[in-house]
This record gives C-alpha cells, structure tokens and sequence, in this order.
C-alpha cells in the first residue's frame, strides 16, 4: 500500500509462445523466467496483492512454486496471438472480490526491471491519479529512420532527409519498453486502450529493457546478467 492506495499486481503468462515456446518458464540463470517477476513483485511493498493470470497448468505450477498461485486460470479465448493485454487485465479484475486503487501490469519477458522503475512507476501514478508506463532512450534519433520502398526510401519524418545532424543534436527519442505499466483502477476500467498521449513516463535504466521474445533475446538477456 502506498499514501492509503492498495495495489494489484497482474503477471500475464500464456501457455503458447511460437517465438520461443516455454519462454516464461525456461530457466534465467537460476530460476524459471517468470519467477523474476514475481520475485520482485513480492519484494515490493507498494504491492498488496499478487496474480498471475496463465492458461496453462505449468506455468500456474511453477507460480505457486513460488508463492504465487493462480487464483483463476485463464480462458482459452484470452490466450491466443490476438488476445489483447486490456482484456486479460479486466478478466483478473473480474475474478477477484477485492477490489484495488491501483494496477500494475508486469510482463514475465522482461525480467530485468529494477525495484526503482518499478516503484517510480507505481508512485507517479498515485501522485497524479494518472496511467504511468516505463520507457528507454532509443539509441538513434528519428530523423535517421526510414522505410524501405521498391523504388528508394521514404524518411519517417519529413525532413528526415536534410536532418541528419549527429546524434547528440537531436531531441531524444523514447519507445515503450515493456517494463511496468500502471493505472488508477478506474482508469483502467473506462479506457479503451492502455495508453495515450497524456499517459506519464519513467525512464527504465540501462540495460533494464530486454523484452525476450527470441532465443537471440534470451541469450542476451544472460549475458547482461553474467556481466
């Protein structure tokens, strides 16, 4: 709990992976990929409450393993390719009796989020009663990107072209890395999308961002711990 708020904290976590079947509980290091997650959730104390919501009875095995038993299993129609994140959040949500001011999405495939992006996230979003999400600098500006065509190249930006200063002249560019995502309750609840433009950041430190959807993804992402 944090300044009276109470806090969920959902790891999503489907069975079916044809990137890297079995990624979420392949073993990191010493420990299946989604007991990093959970690790750190439970080590929280912003968090009040824990779920993992999975279709599969491996995964639930390995999260109770844990200490964090499914309280539900998902239904098949929310983990396929095209079930989206919003509507696995709400079906927790529905599941449960008690009810929280706070939600944090935390995705079993990047494991390397801190306890400080995860409590800045947490702590903007009761500060301001508004969505927070983690994000990380992209190493090249805009301005350099283009889309490949037939017949040449077409800039992202439309003065791509004649912009192509060095990098440290140009405005940083940031993505969304995966790591948290956080919501007033009721934001979430009547929103039809997860973010906006008027969605709050944190900036994930380096070399927090790796979102394992590969093997090549897995093996970095022990390589960056090994260093």
């Amino acid at each position: 709990m944090i300044h009276g708020k109470s806090v969920l904290a959902i790891i999503p976590a489907r069975g079916s992976s044809k990137g890297l079947p079995g990624k979420n509980i392949r073993p990191l290091k010493n420990k299946p990929l989604i007991a990093w997650s959970i690790e750190l959730a439970q080590q929280c104390d912003y968090i009040d409450a824990l779920v993992v919501s999975t279709d599969d009875p491996e995964i639930a095995q390995v999260a109770t393993d844990f200490g964090a038993q499914p309280p539900f299993m998902r239904p098949t129609e929310l983990a396929t390719d095209t079930a989206g994140s919003r509507e696995v959040l709400l079906h927790a949500l529905a599941q449960l009796k008690q009810k929280f001011d706070v939600v944090v999405l935390l995705q079993p495939t990047t494991p390397l989020r801190t306890m400080a992006t995860l409590k800045a996230a947490i702590e903007l979003c009761v500060e301001t009663d508004k969505t927070v999400i983690s994000v990380s600098e992209n190493s090249k500006p805009l301005a350099w990107m283009f889309y490949r065509k037939e017949q040449g190249i077409r800039f992202v930006v439309q003065d791509g072209a004649t912009n192509l200063a060095r990098r440290q002249a140009h405005e940083p560019v940031y993505y969304v890395d995966g790591n948290v995502y956080c919501w007033p309750t009721d934001e979430l609840l009547n929103r039809a999308v997860l973010f906006d433009e008027n969605t709050l950041t944190v900036v994930s430190g380096a070399h927090e961002a790796v979102d394992i959807d590969t093997i090549h993804d897995f093996h970095y992402c022990e390589f960056l711990i090994k260093e």
